[in-house]
């Protein structure tokens, strides 16, 4: 059997918690291995029967695992966002990543895949400040505000602010803290709801 890699791992410091980030590549799995490695229960796997796609298939089954293991029962809010009353998690996919992160406040998280890019999408997304800026960065920096917020992209995405990649922004009269991070062939984004800085520790 393959061995699963969870090479890319991070924590975040904020003043004095820390948060784990796990990212699980499922690259080298079959569906079989994956449920033999993460086990669900007969209705949760029930759920997962509608995804034709394989790929989609695998990543939802982790995802749908990890928030078993580290949430236990969540609901979904009127956006779709996951939650609990206990603690604030969020989970994003891209390829044959999965990264889940938990915390005591507010977080978003976003991973990305490059790939090629129309230029109408970039267009599209960015504002005059953002239009000559990498569109991944921008993109996850977006992705993982409007998370953090529990809305997603519901609104003009050229209004959420990616900007500064790394520092403090202020949207819908709050404040967060963001940083970018690339993987390889991928872009990482975090936003905290916080006026305080965060490192993102490679272990």
């Amino acid at each position: 059997m393959p061995i699963l890699r969870e090479k890319d791992v991070f924590y975040i410091i904020l003043e004095m918690e820390i948060v784990q980030f796990t990212i699980i590549d499922f690259k080298d799995l079959n569906l079989e291995e994956i449920r033999e490695k993460y086990p669900l229960s007969d209705i949760d796997l029930l759920s997962l029967q509608k995804y034709k796609c394989e790929r989609v298939r695998k990543e939802k089954h982790i995802s749908m695992f990890l928030k078993r293991k580290y949430v236990g029962e969540f609901t979904l809010n009127e956006y779709g966002k996951p939650l609990s009353k206990d603690i604030y998690f969020n989970i994003s996919h891209s390829g044959s990543k999965v990264i889940f992160v938990k915390a005591n406040v507010p977080i978003g998280v976003d991973i990305e895949s490059k790939r090629e890019i129309d230029t109408k999408v970039q267009e599209y997304i960015s504002s005059k400040e953002e239009i000559n800026e990498d569109f991944y960065k921008v993109w996850t920096s977006k992705e993982s505000l409007s998370k953090c917020l529990g809305t997603g992209l519901r609104e003009d995405i050229k209004k959420i602010p990616s900007l500064p990649f790394d520092g403090i922004k202020t949207y819908k009269e709050k404040t967060y803290f963001s940083h970018v991070k690339e993987l390889e062939d991928y872009v990482l984004s975090v936003t905290i709801e916080s006026k305080n800085d965060f490192k993102l520790v490679e272990l």
